[in-house]
């Protein structure tokens, strides 16, 4: 977070303007690693890092899945009106399923990949994904 008071004066502007504000950024790279790595400026960090808070992944708060799942699914049923559920059994093996190591792929999940059209332009056809080899 940084905290900011200012003044200034905008191109062609008669008058000063002042100003009273908070940059909240967020991200989800290791700041500190890139600044030793020169990846980040130093002094940039010093002014931004004025409060950290470090909200864990879904792998490190599996009993928030199940929440998340419904609140999705009510978010869909907003958005289409339509009401989209699991019965019983189909939620219990999803779950089973979503807190197994088979669930997290350790990484970012497949990007779609774009294939050329029919005028061998990129982009233009349908997007596929791409699969890893592991």
């Amino acid at each position: 977070m940084l905290s900011r008071r200012r003044s200034s004066c905008r191109s062609a502007a008669d008058r000063e303007t002042s100003s009273d504000f908070q940059l909240i950024g967020g991200t989800n790279r290791d700041l500190h690693s890139h600044v030793r790595q020169g990846q980040f400026r130093e002094d940039l960090l010093a002014r931004i890092n004025l409060w950290t808070f470090r909200f864990p992944g879904l792998r490190e708060r599996l009993e928030d899945i199940e929440p998340n799942i419904q609140f999705e699914l009510d978010q869909f049923a907003r958005a289409t009106g339509m009401r989209v559920s699991f019965n019983k059994e189909a939620r219990e093996r999803f779950l089973a399923f979503a807190v197994s190591p088979h669930a997290f792929m350790g990484g970012e999940l497949p990007r779609p990949e774009r294939r050329a059209g029919p005028h061998g332009h990129a982009g233009a056809g349908r997007p596929h994904l791409r699969r890893s080899r592991g």
